[in-house]
């Protein structure tokens, strides 16, 4: 049986497990390679990695990993997870893996809105995230689709630039000042990294260099539901400073995942680092207070 089962492996279940293996202990990572970000060319504001792909930020990550001899990297789906006095992961491989804890970084998905093209140009031209891509847009025309819930979106963009265009159904939403609105729906998007085209039904084509919108998110694993985790309003795991659920043996970290009183949360790479790296340490401490029969500080 091994101490842990980290269960995705990216920024943040990398960052958990690489805690948890220079404290020695035994970790299974599995990873099945997909990522929220995966579509995007660039990941920014990590010191030392700004600018980088995806893709090779996570390659990196699951290299180093390789390093620490008790840690090991399975590329695999888990199909099923079941408690008794330990956790029992079944592989879509057949694989079974017994942990003594469980630490989810499954991550969320972004569900975009159902207009022909968005999907397709999405992180090469559609984005949602004025901190990962405004800078690279400043000062050019920037477009804005949405209902009344993109205003704080709006209100941020328009920082990045003079020249923003908010296409929307909603009646007079409010917004800063200079920005221009355009009413109506959007039936088709043509997009590309500086180049987006949004169609209107009435047949106006807006155009601009780059398109934000507001999707929902849903989890992207259904495991924490399964396991009783409890959820927030906006479907994220409730979690402590220590990524602790409340479930016993059970912690999340990354974007699927906060804590009561955090009420933004910035969906970027480092902050999802940032809490898997304090899940693991949090559960090494678990694990430590167990081994003494101690109560546990991380669940605190």
């Amino acid at each position: 049986m091994i101490d842990v089962l980290v269960v995705g492996g990216g920024a943040a279940g990398t960052a958990a497990a690489l805690t948890l293996a220079r404290m020695r202990r035994t970790v299974t990572v599995v990873d099945s390679g997909e990522g929220r970000n995966e579509q995007s060319h660039h990941l920014h504001g990590y010191p030392g990695f700004d600018g980088v792909p995806p893709a090779a930020f996570r390659e990196k990550c699951l290299q180093e990993l390789k390093n620490y001899p008790d840690l090991s990297l399975t590329s695999d789906t888990v199909a099923s997870i079941e408690w008794d006095d330990h956790f029992r992961a079944t592989l879509h491989t057949g694989q079974l893996i017994l942990a003594r804890r469980l630490l989810l970084a499954t991550g969320l998905r972004d569900l975009l809105p159902d207009i022909p093209g968005v999907a397709e140009a999405w992180g090469s031209g559609v984005y949602h995230c004025p901190q990962c891509h405004g800078w690279e847009l400043r000062d050019r025309p920037i477009m804005v689709l949405g209902g009344r819930r993109a205003a704080h979106l709006v209100t941020r963009l328009a920082r990045f630039s003079q020249d923003v265009t908010w296409i929307t159904s909603a009646d007079t939403p409010p917004r800063p000042a200079g920005v221009r609105i355009v009413a109506g729906t959007v039936a088709r998007v043509d997009g590309a990294v500086g180049e987006v085209h949004a169609h209107l039904a009435d047949g106006r084509t807006i155009a601009a260099e780059g398109m934000f919108v507001t999707p929902v998110q849903e989890q992207r694993s259904s495991f924490a539901e399964q396991l009783g985790c409890t959820f927030l309003p906006d479907g994220r795991v409730v979690v402590n400073q220590f990524g602790y659920t409340g479930v016993d043996g059970v912690y999340a970290a990354g974007d699927m995942a906060r804590m009561t009183a955090t009420r933004y949360q910035a969906a970027t790479v480092l902050n999802s680092a940032a809490a898997g790296a304090q899940a693991g340490s949090g559960v090494d401490q678990e694990l430590t207070q167990a081994d003494l029969g101690t109560p546990p500080d991380a669940q605190a």
